[in-house]
């Protein structure tokens, strides 16, 4: 039997239908995140605030601009600014917001294991 993997549909996190395309771009997104978060070194955290060191844009300006247009995506996140001459990211958010963002939902997560608090 030949099934239309197009057809494949999945309920995302905000309840939108994902097409196969989708899904897919959900999964990389997670794998490319969790890989992200599991090689930076968060150097200040609290609640909003947030700067870590990320070997990934230290002198790379094409993935710095790679990490500044996924940040530019999250309506959680007020601001941020990148250093590639240091490899610094500096983040400042909603709180509030980080239960709807993976991402920051991650990344006070890997504070908590870092440090021991949150």
């Amino acid at each position: 039997m030949i099934t239309n993997i197009n057809s494949y549909t999945k309920v995302g996190v905000r309840g939108e239908k994902m097409g196969l395309s989708s899904l897919y771009d959900w999964v990389a997104d997670s794998a490319q995140r969790m890989l992200f978060l599991q090689q930076i070194q968060v150097l200040h955290y609290m609640p909003g605030r947030v700067r870590f060191y990320a070997k990934q844009v230290n002198n790379k300006p094409e993935i710095a601009a790679q990490v500044r247009a996924y940040l530019e995506k999250m309506p959680e996140i007020k601001e941020f600014s990148i250093n590639t001459a240091t490899g610094s990211i500096l983040i400042h958010y909603s709180p509030e917001g980080v239960l709807q963002n993976p991402f920051l939902r991650d990344l006070e997560e890997r504070v908590a294991r870092q440090y021991g608090r949150l």
